[in-house]
């Protein structure tokens, strides 16, 4: 197991402005293949930070920078210690880093859907052309989903710094999860802030959230879907199915996804 992770480590996808930002031992990095669920995430940590006051685009950047949307220059003069967001596949200087995993089927729909909202694709792109290009790490500068996963898993496997969680199992165990992760990026958090936390950064109020501060992209296509874990059933062509799984399926049978 250890052997397969480790091997998708050894990937380099183009050279990313993230990965010539300037780094400090305190930094923590919440990092995940894009798509996988970390908005809302970052809207809960955000939240967490703030004592539980809810959460917009403008104040979760705030709270959290996207190591993408702001100049060295800006991120080097945060207060330490840093709370950052990076979608960087295995990155060794990063000191701590929280990583999210999301089942690669729904990643694949998700991800169609918003390269369709940026216009990076067009309309009339299937979503079974998209998975052929999504397969071999051809949609962005990411690389594959496996490489992606399986590199910080495998390396970082035992590191008391990385902390993974399954998308799925937040879902699930929202509550208890949502406390352990303040721990791991040493968060002040009691029960109140918790729930607080989870109730604003619910699907409606994140919608509500995406109305009135960001603009990006076609407005009719929205940013914040359903947040679900199995929509992938009724979306992606069973051929298109079949050959995701046959690639991705040794990574996905390690972190349960069947």
């Amino acid at each position: 197991m250890k052997k397969l992770l480790i091997e998708k480590a050894f990937y380099s996808p183009p050279i990313s402005k993230g990965r010539f930002i300037s780094i400090f031992p305190d930094d923590t990095f919440i990092v995940s293949y894009p798509k996988s669920g970390n908005t809302w995430l970052l809207f809960m940590l955000g939240s967490l930070l703030n004592r539980g006051e809810p959460m917009d685009f403008k104040r979760v950047q705030e709270a959290i920078p996207d190591v993408y949307m702001f100049l060295n220059s800006t991120l080097k003069k945060r207060q330490r210690p840093r709370i950052l967001k990076s979608h960087e596949y295995l990155h060794p200087q990063y000191p701590k880093v929280l990583y999210l995993v999301r089942d690669p089927r729904e990643v694949a729909v998700s991800y169609y859907y918003y390269q369709i909202k940026l216009g990076k694709i067009s309309e009339e792109k299937d979503l079974s052309s998209f998975i052929d290009d999504f397969i071999v790490g051809a949609v962005d500068r990411y690389g594959p989903w496996d490489r992606h996963v399986g590199g910080w898993a495998g390396a970082m496997k035992g590191d008391p710094n990385f902390h993974l969680v399954k998308y799925e199992d937040l879902k699930k165990n929202t509550e208890s999860l949502l406390q352990e992760i303040a721990d791991f990026l040493n968060i002040p958090r009691d029960k109140d802030l918790i729930e607080r936390a989870i109730s604003g950064s619910s699907m409606s109020a994140m919608k509500q959230a995406e109305r009135e501060t960001l603009n990006v992209g076609k407005r009719e296509i929205p940013f914040v879907r359903e947040g679900k874990t199995s929509s992938w059933e009724n979306e992606i062509p069973k051929e298109s199915l079949d050959k995701l799984c046959q690639k991705f399926g040794p990574v996905m049978g390690l972190f349960g996804y069947s």
